[in-house]
């Protein structure tokens, strides 16, 4: 399933994520298709070829944005409910139960065939092991690293979209993950699939243990991203973690 970058409106919708397809009026088959993911309007730049997944959060909801995302072109949407308002909007909206776990789908469907993942987890240094890993490898294969800091659930699924066009069968994929809340690390894992058979453990730090019971119970939730991994490199200076 990799290697590509447009995607037509009726795939995506059963691409994984169990979408009903709202169809626009103007694209009543779906064919038209969409390039970009985003979750956060401000990061529309070209908005006849991006797909707006309406996240809800603690703070936010996502569908509130769509009147003005219509009106500045947006016609594909991932939601999980229409308003009477919209039904005269010619744009597609592909209803799922949760945008979350459909954004998680997505990214499985996005980088299932490649088995070249590398996986880093851990509190600090992520990104900088993934930049090195990245430096390092470049010279000798085809690899791609998920842009920027983008590791938590969310952030994971989008670097997914954004990486798989980039991939073949044979490219080395580095990613970073991050929870920072029980129960996190189950969304992650729905995303890995087979795709990453090493994975790389950072230090883990006191950082969020408020969150959880105990930082052996923080170090148990990290450590449920690594069961199918076949390689696990990391520092046993930490006696949880060796545990």
């Amino acid at each position: 399933m990799t290697g590509y970058r447009d995607i037509a409106v009726g795939d995506l919708a059963h691409m994984n994520i169990e979408g009903k397809l709202r169809p626009a009026a103007s694209d009543p088959q779906g064919l038209r298709t969409v390039r970009y993911l985003v979750t956060d309007s401000r990061n529309v730049l070209y908005p006849a070829d991006t797909v707006f997944a309406a996240v809800r959060t603690r703070v936010g909801d996502g569908h509130n944005y769509i009147p003005e995302l219509y009106g500045r072109g947006v016609r594909t949407f991932i939601v999980e409910k229409t308003a009477p308002s919209w039904h005269d909007y010619d744009a597609a909206f592909i209803v799922v139960p949760d945008v979350k776990e459909a954004l998680a789908r997505l990214a499985y469907a996005r980088l299932r065939g490649n088995e070249r993942g590398i996986l880093i987890v851990g509190s600090e240094g992520k990104t900088e092991t993934k930049e090195l890993l990245y430096r390092v490898l470049k010279p000798q294969c085809d690899v791609v690293r998920s842009p920027r800091s983008w590791n938590s659930a969310i952030g994971f699924a989008l670097a997914a979209w954004e990486m798989s066009p980039y991939c073949t069968i044979d490219t080395v994929v580095i990613s970073e993950a991050a929870i920072d809340g029980p129960g996190q690390a189950k969304t992650i894992d729905m995303m890995l699939g087979y795709t990453y058979h090493v994975a790389i453990v950072t230090p883990v730090t006191p950082e969020h243990d408020e969150a959880f019971a105990s930082h052996a119970a923080k170090v148990a939730e990290k450590v449920k991203m690594l069961i199918g991994r076949c390689i696990v490199i990391y520092c046993d200076n930490d006696p949880e973690l060796r545990h």
